[in-house]
């Protein structure tokens, strides 16, 4: 394979692998040796990326997997999507793995982090606790996490503190 995370390739009968996935790599080839079946298979290419950043104090834009650092907004697409300055399509807070599906805007937390509206606003809320860990040899299965839900939640503009994982 190549530099760039290129599938790794192969000789005889065996199978290349193929390029990792969100880089772009090559993948691997094969080499028919002498005495072999050739019915190896070659490796695919690995799939693309594509990351847009601007630096900016507050979101501009909507689509990908949409995240801030060090005063940039990074929206980084795997797959197909939409990219879309519109004002309508911009998120009215910041804050965890912001998705939309047109009407409204989820901001997913698989950590703690901070959520931030950008002016006064009204959120629901859902709450999922993580699971209790199975007992060992004669043990019985771990209980289910909980949930909370909450609604009309009045929001200001400031910053609100979210903890996973306490």
């Amino acid at each position: 394979g190549g530099s760039g995370g290129g599938g790794t390739g192969a000789t005889g009968d065996n199978n290349a692998t193929s390029g990792t996935a969100n880089t772009g790599s090559g993948g691997g080839g094969t080499r028919v040796s002498s005495g072999a079946t050739n019915t190896a298979r070659t490796g695919a290419g690995g799939s693309g990326i594509v990351i847009v950043r601007y630096q900016s104090g507050t979101q501009k834009a909507s689509g990908g997997q949409v995240v801030s650092s060090g005063g940039y907004y990074y929206h980084t697409f795997t797959s197909s999507g939409t990219f879309n300055t519109t004002p309508s399509y911009v998120a009215k807070a910041t804050g965890g793995t912001v998705n939309t599906d047109g009407s409204y805007w989820y901001h997913t937390f698989t950590g703690s982090g901070t959520f931030t509206p950008n002016q006064s606003l009204t959120a629901e809320a859902l709450v999922v606790a993580g699971g209790g860990g199975g007992g060992a040899a004669y043990g019985g299965g771990g209980g289910a996490g909980g949930f909370r839900t909450a609604t009309s939640l009045s929001m200001t503009a400031s910053a609100y503190t979210v903890t996973v994982g306490a």
